[in-house]
C-alpha cells in the first residue's frame, strides 16, 4: 500500500467538462477505474471483467451499467489517467522552480497516479494516446532541454533520451511502491537523487 504525502497546488489548470466531472465524482466509477488500473498493472490486460468488479467492490451488473464493454472501460481509464497526468503537471507548477524541484515534483505527480501511470506507460497503447501522453509531459521535457542548454545536464546524450531514462526509472519505482509499503516522499527523494546523479553534468556533480 502506498502512503502518500502532500502535493503542491496551483491555479489555472483545465477542468473536466461538467458532464464528465459529474460522472467522475461517482464513487463507483472512480473505484472501477482505479481497480482496472491496479488489476492490469499486476495481472496484465487479460484480466477479466469479473476480476475488475471484484477488486473494485461492485457487482458485475454495476460494472456493466457504467461500462457496457471492455473497450469503453479501457478508453475511460486512459482518458482519466491522461487527465490526472495533465492536471498534476499543471498543479505542480514546474515552470517556477529549479531543476531538482522540477524532477521531484514531477516524480510526485507520477507516483500519485500510482497504477494509472503504469497503465499509461505500457508499450502497446494506441498511437493517438501516445501522442497525448507526449503532449501532456512536454512541459517537463522542455525543462530537461532547457537544463541541457544551460549546461546543467550532460551534453553527450540528447535531452529526450535523458527524459526517457527518467520515465523508465519512475515506472520501475512506481511498481516498487505498489508492491511494498514505502513512504511516497522517501521514494520521491530516492528517485530524484538517482536520476540527477546520473544526468547532471560532471561539472555540476
Amino acid at each position: 500500500m502506498i502512503r502518500k504525502g502532500g502535493a503542491e497546488s496551483g491555479g489555472g489548470c483545465p477542468e473536466k467538462p461538467a458532464k464528465r466531472a459529474s460522472a467522475m465524482k461517482n464513487l463507483a466509477v472512480e473505484a472501477i477505474l482505479q481497480a482496472t488500473a491496479e488489476v492490469f498493472s499486476t495481472r496484465g490486460e487479460n484480466a477479466s471483467m469479473a476480476e475488475i468488479a471484484e477488486v473494485s467492490g461492485v457487482a458485475r451488473a454495476t460494472l456493466y451499467r457504467y461500462f457496457p464493454n471492455r473497450e469503453r472501460l479501457l478508453d475511460s481509464l486512459m482518458e482519466s489517467a491522461l487527465f490526472d497526468l495533465k492536471n498534476g503537471i499543471c498543479q505542480a507548477d514546474i515552470g517556477s522552480v529549479e531543476l531538482y524541484e522540477v524532477v521531484a515534483r514531477f516524480t510526485r505527480v507520477l507516483f500519485n497516479l500510482s497504477s494509472k501511470y503504469i497503465y499509461l506507460a505500457r508499450s502497446n497503447i494506441a498511437k493517438e494516446r501516445i501522442d497525448e501522453f507526449k503532449l501532456a509531459v512536454k512541459p517537463v521535457l522542455e525543462r530537461f532541454e532547457s537544463a541541457q542548454q544551460d549546461g546543467l545536464i550532460r551534453q553527450d546524450i540528447p535531452a529526450d533520451i535523458c527524459f526517457g531514462f527518467y520515465l523508465g526509472v519512475t515506472r520501475s519505482a512506481s511498481r516498487m511502491l505498489l508492491e511494498g509499503d514505502e513512504l511516497l516522499e522517501d521514494k520521491v527523494t530516492q528517485v530524484t537523487k538517482f536520476v540527477l546523479g546520473a544526468l547532471l553534468s560532471s561539472s555540476i556533480v
